[in-house]
């Protein structure tokens, strides 16, 4: 077979094998470097002329170059590095006007970034120049700039051979995605603009570098493409230049209808080299016809565009790459974006979506080669195990990563070697009753095989062994935690749980004993503090209270016996101070003060029994003169004297404030007391900051006088000042609350509640107080 028919063969094979998608791209790149081998094995030595030749209408219309214009698959003549930005496959067929072919062209492009083109021309005896076959490929390295060459395989009329190639670049100005505006825009900044989206193209392509012959008569091709305006005309310069010639083709681009354009051009500013042309569209397929007059000849090309359209494989890529992100495969999701991406380019959104899924596979990148290295060292230290788990790990963020599959398997053999090992290793063990350390060998196995029968058995027996220790080290802490030991309950639930990490008693009970400790940790703290505040201002008393309460918590806590036996010798000294000032209430017979100072000092001294039988006696003699002032109401009631009933009824509530008889008797004789004596007896309760008594009273005026100016005013401040009262006790109960003082809580909240007993707060939170204190009491049982 001459080397013209296998040219011929192997490209038409080329085109037939895309045109049904039936060849990859390795296969394509693989194909285009055994050509090459394969023409170079027959030379001639002498120099071919390549450079009159002009392949298609289109280029010749606009002068004589296509350098910088990426219309149409003749750029693998002109500029290979071109090619990279025709997203849709083509195939162009130039005719002369004697209906000669004398051209043809297929490129096809592999998103996103690489494209592949071949041609075959035979330019006819007009020219005298050789045959020539040519494969191209190029490389769109940014959405503005592309790189690509040549290989052009040439037979001459005496049927030599002989091999070239060309090397190209493309720049266009095209958007460029950004993740911030520059501060100071430069001409690169510029030039990548919106603004300048396809009006500025630069090619350069030095063609006919010789492959197989030795005399250089390589041609310099640079060109620059110009449209000021998008839907205005289009003015395309390039200078050729070899050792021995120079020439200019300046042309221009004027669109005419919607698919129409009508260009022309003339080369090294000579008439005779004046060329004119015209373009349509239509469909899929796209016609050139041009006129020059320097050969007086016209020339047709034909360009079909094959395949679906860009929109729509943009559409599928996008569509491909969200599945993928749905399977959570971010790679292989990154590279449908990419391919999706290729066919436009400035899409912000998908820019955006790009770089976050190309850091986020750089990272995960770096994460599965840090895991590797640690599998390659566990593999060569034998640690199959280990090795085995980091390659968990890498499926684990990676589930479709071939090369840890791979390894998985090549590990499965020794794994399985190991792991009888290991599994003899523990029977051994808990045969010695080394229990923990046949449990732990155990377990390691059955996180690789968990169905692994002899590992099932054991595991289930060690299991039985530790449920009965849980269980002792369960009841133990239970005991503990009743006698309010509580650091000492909390270390035998943790043992309990140690031997059966799913005990939910221990569990339960661990939590409420943590809980509780927290608590009193903080409480301590705050008694510690208050201690330390009292002793520094010598306010003895209240340091050893603060001591006392630290006990009461945490009876073995050695600071605060040491602090209240330091302090014993200032507090007797206080408390017979006390003692004999509440003696001196009880002889002059105010028994209220004194219950109140026998109260405070056994606070301070719970022993101190001079204080309790005083304190007995004083409570006594108070509820004696208490009841003798309700027997006096209970006379003047009789006598109709309400001032006076009112007033000792008072008296009474001083002393006893649950008496309900005297708070009923005061009720009846506020109804029957006269106005002007209500209202001074309200205003004398508002002087007292009896608010609450006072509220009553004006509202019993207001009910009997609607309009009492007075009583209103005064009822508006009663009822701003038992507002402020409720804030500051439901504040305060809050604060009991929160250091688990439930029990003061609650009687903070009552008085909340006989100021407003519909208080919504309050009751929400005596609930939830009520309900602590309940949960204690069950688990104290």
């Amino acid at each position: 077979m001459n080397r013209s028919k296998f040219v011929t063969s192997i490209t038409t094979g080329i085109i037939s094998c895309n045109l049904n998608k039936l060849i990859s791209m390795k296969q394509l790149i693989s194909l285009f470097c055994i050509t090459l081998v394969l023409l170079q094995s027959s030379v001639a030595i002498g120099q071919p002329t390549f450079s009159q030749f002009r392949p298609d209408a289109h280029a010749i219309g606009l002068g004589g170059s296509g350098v910088a214009l990426t219309f149409d698959p003749s750029a693998i003549y002109w500029n290979p590095a071109n090619i990279a930005f025709l997203t849709r496959d083509r195939i162009l067929i130039n005719i002369t006007d004697s209906l000669r072919f004398n051209y043809f062209a297929f490129t096809k492009f592999f998103p996103p970034s690489l494209s592949f083109g071949i041609s075959l021309c035979q330019p006819g005896e007009i020219y005298a120049e050789p045959e020539v076959a040519s494969l191209a490929l190029a490389y769109r390295a940014a959405p503005f700039f592309s790189i690509g060459t040549n290989v052009n395989f040439m037979r001459t009329s005496e049927h030599d051979i002989y091999t070239s190639f060309g090397v190209g670049v493309f720049l266009k100005s095209f958007p460029y995605h950004r993740a911030t505006a520059p501060m100071k825009p430069s001409f690169w900044e510029w030039f990548t603009s919106k603004n300048m989206k396809d009006k500025l193209n630069f090619g350069i392509m030095i063609h006919n570098i010789p492959i197989s012959y030795n005399e250089r008569n390589y041609e310099l091709r640079a060109a620059a493409a110009l449209k000021p305006v998008a839907t205005g005309p289009m003015f395309h310069f390039a200078c050729h230049a070899s050792k021995d010639t120079f020439s200019f083709h300046p042309g221009v681009q004027i669109p005419l209808f919607k698919k129409s354009e009508f260009y022309f051009g003339i080369q090294d500013l000579d008439p005779d080299y004046f060329a004119v042309g015209g373009t349509t569209h239509w469909g899929p397929f796209q016609m050139h016809l041009s006129y020059r007059a320097l050969d007086s000849r016209i020339y047709t090309s034909l360009i079909v565009r094959l395949g679906e359209e860009e929109k729509t494989s943009l559409q599928k890529y996008k569509n491909l790459g969200t599945e993928r992100l749905k399977e959570d495969r971010i790679n292989s999701a990154l590279s449908e974006y990419l391919k999706a991406l290729s066919y436009q380019p400035d899409d912000s959104d998908m820019n955006f979506l790009v770089s976050v899924l190309k850091k986020e596979v750089a990272e995960k990148s770096e994460k599965i080669d840090s895991l590797f290295v640690k599998v390659d060292y566990f593999e060569k230290k034998g640690w199959y195990i280990n090795a085995y788990t980091f390659l968990q790990k890498i499926l684990e963020t990676d589930r479709y990563n071939s090369r840890a599959n791979k390894r998985l398997k090549q590990l499965n053999p020794e794994l399985n070697k190991y792991l009888d090992k290991l599994f003899r290793q523990g029977v051994s063990d808990y045969n010695r009753n080394e229990i923990g350390r046949a449990e732990k060998i155990f377990k390691q196995i059955a996180a690789i095989n968990k169905d692994h029968q002899g590992v099932v058995g054991y595991l289930a027996k060690i299991d039985s062994l530790n449920s009965n220790k849980a269980n002792d080290f369960f009841y133990r802490g239970v005991g503990y935690y009743k006698q309010g030991n509580l650091f000492r309950a909390s270390q035998e639930f943790k043992e309990a749980l140690a031997f059966n990490p799913g005990h939910q008693q221990a569990q339960d009970y661990l939590q409420t004993t943590e809980r509780e400790l927290e608590a009193n940790r903080r409480k301590i703290e705050k008694l510690l503090s208050d201690a330390k505040d009292f002793e520094e201002k010598k306010l003895y008393i209240q340091a050893n209270a603060s001591y006392r309460k630290v006990l009461e918590i945490d009876i073995n806590h050695e600071l605060s016996r040491k602090k209240i036996n330091h302090l014993s010798s200032f507090i007797k000294k206080a408390v017979d101070d006390k003692f004999q000032r509440a003696k001196n209430l009880f002889s002059r017979a105010e028994y209220s003060a004194a219950i109140a100072e026998f109260k405070e000092i056994l606070t301070i001294d719970p022993n101190h029994a001079p204080s309790k039988n005083y304190l007995s006696r004083a409570t006594q003699r108070q509820e004696a003169l208490a009841q003798q002032h309700y027997q006096r109401a209970l006379t003047f009631y009789q006598q109709r004297n309400w001032d006076k009933v009112i007033q000792e009824c008072y008296l009474t509530l001083s002393m006893n404030p649950n008496h309900s008889g005297a708070e009923s008797l005061k009720k009846t004789a506020l109804e029957n007391s006269s106005l002007d004596k209500l209202l001074d007896r309200g205003i004398y309760y508002f002087n007292l900051k009896d608010y609450q008594s006072a509220k009553t009273v004006f509202k019993q005026i207001l009910i009997k006088e609607p309009g009492n100016e007075t009583a209103s005013n005064y009822l508006k401040e009663c009822e701003r000042e038992l507002a402020s009262q409720i804030v500051e006790l439901f504040n305060l109960g809050i604060k009991f609350f929160t250091d688990g003082n439930y029990e003061e809580a609650i009687k903070e909240w009552n008085k909340v509640l006989k100021i407003d007993p519909n208080h919504k707060s309050t009751l929400e939170f005596l609930q939830k107080a009520k309900e602590r204190l309940r949960a204690l009491d069950e688990i104290q049982q």
